[in-house]
């Protein structure tokens, strides 16, 4: 679990701006009126000595995370950096420092946003000698880690390793095959319900899940590319949790449209806000669990560092902003009423309790690239109460 604080903010608008002024490793590029000036380019240098080794998946935590020991002799700071060979192509057009400016930008306003967070909390690490690093799990097929190097000021140096690896896809077990089917979750006071369709994503780890706020209970149904989750199977249970799902258009401004856990609410019909940091990535929402008798949807509890706990009351869509510099966290939900409370009820559809087809896969943005395919597993910690108590 982290914070992603400015992950969130409107600073995912893809970052394209060159590292300019700078006599040693550049090449002029293209200047923005199209012939008429450049600008200068940094220049990559791959390090053969910089090396990684994947020590495959590591179960131990609970939640399976890919395992990765580092060698870059002589690296000032190293930022790993995971994504798919198709994604760097049919995102960055093959482009390695559109990708690396674009996430080192998104670093810098994570830096910016909350200066006293440690740069390992952050990803980036120093002394990069047989170090170890987990980073969240990752479905199956081929992968790219790169290693781009960083110097105080959190610029790019050109400098970078890189390891091509991939994660074999596993038989489903016949406990993560439980799970699949259809299901009707519903509001144990009535004030709403939805059916949803669970199929396999990644066996023995991931589903996807379709149909959550969708259907005559809500004012504005999902669809195209925000009509399905991720869930994780996790010690028998599916795990509702929170992602970034896109960058999207409201208001005039862009803002990210999340899946997220919704708490300090009045009743299930007017859900009250988010955790006012805004959307923690990776926090598991709630539970659909199996109790040998029925299905249920209980939330989970949130601990804030001055002591006071809440349990997540809601799951839903919402729009994401912040204002004030990064202060103000702003939030806009798709629907008001009609959402089921938690904890809820689970009643299991008739017939359905056999593999169903998955969703098509959702087209990937610079701005979904980073945050599906996530940074280094951060330190757990409560999060932060809100100043005013």
């Amino acid at each position: 679990m982290f914070r992603t604080v400015a992950m969130v903010a409107i600073a995912s608008l893809a970052f394209t701006s060159c590292i300019k002024h700078n006599p040693y490793n550049h090449r002029p590029g293209p200047g923005p009126d199209n012939g008429g000036g450049t600008e200068e380019k940094l220049l990559l240098t791959h390090r053969s000595d910089w090396t990684a080794t994947y020590l495959g998946r590591d179960k131990s935590s609970g939640n399976a995370q890919e395992h990765f020991r580092l060698r870059c002799n002589g690296a000032w700071k190293v930022f790993p950096l995971i994504i798919s060979p198709d994604d760097l192509k049919n995102v960055y057009g093959d482009d390695l420092l559109a990708f690396f400016e674009y996430e080192v930008g998104l670093l810098k306003k994570d830096a910016q946003a909350d200066p006293s967070t440690p740069l390992d909390e952050l990803g980036v690490y120093q002394a990069v000698l047989n170090s170890d690093v987990w980073f969240n799990r990752h479905m199956f097929g081929t992968w790219i880690l790169y290693l781009p190097e960083l110097d105080d000021n959190l610029d790019l140096t050109g400098k970078y390793g890189e390891l091509t690896f991939t994660i074999a896809k596993e038989t489903p077990t016949e406990e993560y095959k439980r799970m699949i089917g259809n299901y009707r979750i519903y509001d144990l006071e009535g004030h709403g319900s939805f059916e949803i369709m669970v199929s396999e994503a990644d066996p023995n780890y991931l589903y996807y899940v379709d149909g959550w706020e969708t259907g005559r209970s809500v004012h504005q149904q999902m669809d195209g590319n925000r009509d399905w989750i991720y869930a994780r199977f996790a010690d028998g249970k599916l795990v509702f949790y929170a992602q970034f799902l896109q960058v999207e258009d409201y208001d005039n401004i862009q803002v990210d449209e999340v899946f997220a856990g919704t708490i300090l609410s009045s009743t299930s019909d007017l859900i009250g806000d988010l955790d006012w940091q805004g959307v923690d990535f990776e926090d598991p929402i709630a539970q659909m669990v199996y109790d040998g008798n029925a299905y249920r949807v209980i939330p989970t509890t949130v601990h804030y560092d001055n002591g006071y706990e809440a349990p997540y009351n809601s799951m839903r869509y919402s729009r994401l902003w912040f204002s004030d510099g990064g202060q103000t966290v702003n939030w806009a939900f798709y629907n008001e009423s009609g959402v089921p409370a938690l904890p809820a009820g689970v009643e299991v559809l008739p017939g359905t309790k056999s593999t169903v087809s998955a969703p098509a896969v959702r087209t990937r943005t610079r701005a979904t690239v980073h945050r599906d395919q996530l940074k280094p597993v951060r330190t757990s910690r409560p999060r932060k109460a809100a100043k005013n108590g």
